[in-house]
């Protein structure tokens, strides 16, 4: 097989959809403060806060990784972001076909930046064995999501927007010992050690609408792992690993693709078909 490299990989599915963030979503978004934090959390090649865990070099947005759970491939972060924002604009759609008034500013910034740390967090090495430097959801001390808050805070966001931020992880508070309003947004306050707190004057439709679209993670880690038993199937026809495979086939694909396949026409229709569909691009490379 020709040499593949994360920077071609992420040309397939990170780079447009990181475009797509540019010009259809972060174009709405009035605050030039909001923007210009944006484009800091992105682009910065190293964070002003200190952070419990070692870290390696930063990824570019557009080639971060998604997560362990779900758009675990080069890409994936701005996949699922960008995902986000548009079932958070079907949703923003049904409130104003209401009258209802909504920030689409407040909105989209929230989303936009609300996983921005994982391009310091995630990583594969040699192998292609994913490298997580946080601890496991719901954190105890420190993850992508607390490092977040601290980091706004560092760079001087205002409050409102801090807060929409934190709401997106668990508005419901349904993640620690049942249903407690507020709990999870709180505990993620509490240990990124920033001296706010969530209560109910601080609920917006906004973050309610956030926190929704923030739960396409689901039936991304299905196909994920429905990904991965096709790619062993694979590993032997293209000579490389199957976790090597794995992430490939979802850098140029998307596991949600995948996964729909052979949910709809069985495994062995899927494995014929991305076995001609990747010699046909390895073929062009």
């Amino acid at each position: 097989m020709k040499k593949v490299t994360p920077q071609y990989l992420s040309r397939f599915l990170g780079i447009p959809a990181n475009q797509r963030i540019h010009d259809e979503f972060l174009s709405q978004i009035a605050d030039p403060l909001w923007r210009k934090l944006i484009k800091t959390l992105h682009t910065c090649p190293k964070p002003v806060t200190a952070y419990k865990y070692e870290t390696g070099h930063a990824l570019p947005f557009s080639m971060a990784i998604g997560s362990s759970a779900h758009h675990m491939h080069y890409g994936g972060l701005a996949v699922h972001t960008l995902h986000c924002l548009e079932y958070a604009e079907a949703q923003a759609a049904v409130y104003l076909k209401k009258g209802l008034s909504i920030d689409k500013s407040l909105l989209y910034a929230t989303i936009i930046l609300h996983d921005s740390m994982k391009r310091f967090v995630y990583g594969f090495d040699a192998e292609y064995n994913l490298v997580r430097n946080e601890d496991r959801f719901v954190a105890e001390t420190d993850d992508h999501h607390s490092w977040l808050l601290r980091e706004m805070v560092a760079l001087e966001a205002e409050e409102y927007l801090i807060k929409s931020v934190a709401a997106i992880h668990g508005i419901d508070g349904v993640n620690i010992g049942g249903v407690e309003s507020f709990k999870l947004v709180n505990h993620y306050l509490g240990i990124s050690d920033i001296g706010l707190r969530y209560t109910i004057e601080d609920v917006r439709p906004e973050h309610v609408i956030a926190f929704l679209a923030n739960t396409d993670w689901h039936w991304s880690g299905i196909a994920q792992m429905r990904t991965a038993q096709l790619a062993a199937r694979l590993t032997l026809t293209f000579n490389v690993s199957t976790k090597k495979l794995h992430i490939m086939i979802g850098s140029i694909f998307t596991f949600e693709a995948v996964g729909r396949l052979i949910e709809t026409q069985g495994m062995e229709v899927a494995c014929k078909f991305y076995e001609a569909a990747l010699r046909r691009i390895l073929d062009s490379k």
